[in-house]
């Protein structure tokens, strides 16, 4: 029996390895042929191998592999909210996300800022008045679907606050 595993995604312009094992006298694979173990792929589509074994039994497995790339979060670490319309608030970048959750905190820990919206940033306040150029630790709660799955992930940093 050979098994090539679960359905997989490859993004473009990256590359992968489907491995059927060791052990086998001979592999055939389609698309691609060899009579390797492994192929290396490139492109969405279906892989399958066929191979045999020394007694010349055969086996076949396929997967299938599909263009996705995973979103990625882009957060700055540093703004400066000098009303200069450049950088004057702080947003976390990023396409796809489900759920979100920004926690801004100063070096003593305390909450400054929190948004459940990526499109609302903060704008260098605390309570009404001008936030203390410095260094604040930032947690990004956001969900997204990577291939077929809804994912929970969290990113944290350090933002600088600039003047």
């Amino acid at each position: 029996m050979v098994s090539l595993g679960a359905d997989t995604f490859i993004c473009p312009g990256s590359q992968i390895f489907i491995d059927a094992g060791f052990g086998y006298s001979s592999y055939a694979w389609i698309p691609g042929g060899g009579n390797v173990h492994f192929i290396t792929v490139d492109q969405p589509g279906t892989y399958s191998v066929i191979v045999s074994d020394a007694d010349g039994c055969t086996a076949a497995s396929s997967k299938y592999v599909r263009e996705f790339c995973p979103v990625s979060i882009y957060v700055p670490s540093a703004f400066s909210p000098n009303k200069d319309h450049v950088n004057d608030n702080f947003y976390a970048f990023a396409d796809g996300v489900i759920d979100f959750h920004m926690y801004i905190f100063d070096r003593w820990g305390e909450l400054v800022f929190e948004s459940q919206d990526i499109a609302y940033g903060w704008d260098g306040t605390y309570l009404g008045h001008d936030a203390p150029v410095g260094s604040y630790v930032y947690r990004v709660d956001y969900k997204l679907y990577e291939y077929l799955e809804l994912q929970l992930h969290t990113k944290c940093g350090v933002v600088s606050l600039l003047r």
